[in-house]
């Protein structure tokens, strides 16, 4: 493990050592040319084994996820064992450029075969819609873009 990995490791053994009944979830990054254990599944399963916790899980970026796909960094579907750790959602489809953080709608996240994925893995928690205004392209409409976000993604979980 490199040394940005171990640091994490030993930051969050030192968080969840304390107990308290709080869950922790590693997000799924975006791949950005830097040193960063947390942009690929494997490297998160490595790290939530190193911390041996079971409060330890995944906050699984859907649009991190695809950009990180569309860079050839991850494969299409992730692995059972990650799936099956997913405590948290961070749900956004991408802009021009690959820009995250953008409303649903888009097609370039598979929105329906991932929130498909999760259910099938038991996943009962909230399906979160992380958008960021500040990113949206002149001209399109903060409140049309949400709430045709929140249909989309309330149709994928049907």
């Amino acid at each position: 493990m490199d040394v940005l990995a171990e640091r994490t490791v030993e930051t969050l053994g030192t968080l969840l050592g304390g107990g308290g009944g709080v869950d922790v979830a590693l997000e799924l990054n975006r791949v950005k040319g830097r040193n960063d254990p947390g942009v690929d599944y494997d490297s998160l399963l490595a790290i939530r084994a190193r911390v041996g916790d079971a409060r330890l899980g995944f906050c699984w970026d859907f649009g991190h996820t695809c950009h990180n796909m569309r860079k050839g960094c991850l494969p299409s579907y992730p692995p059972p064992a990650f799936l099956q750790g997913v405590i948290h959602t961070h749900i956004h489809d991408l802009g021009p450029g690959d820009q995250t953080h953008w409303p649903l709608g888009r097609g370039l996240v598979p929105l329906g075969r991932w929130v498909g994925l999760l259910a099938d893995a038991g996943y009962g928690g909230v399906l979160n819609l992380e958008l960021e205004p500040g990113r949206f392209a002149d001209g399109l409409d903060l409140r049309t873009a949400t709430l045709e976000s929140v249909a989309l993604l309330r149709e994928a979980a049907r």
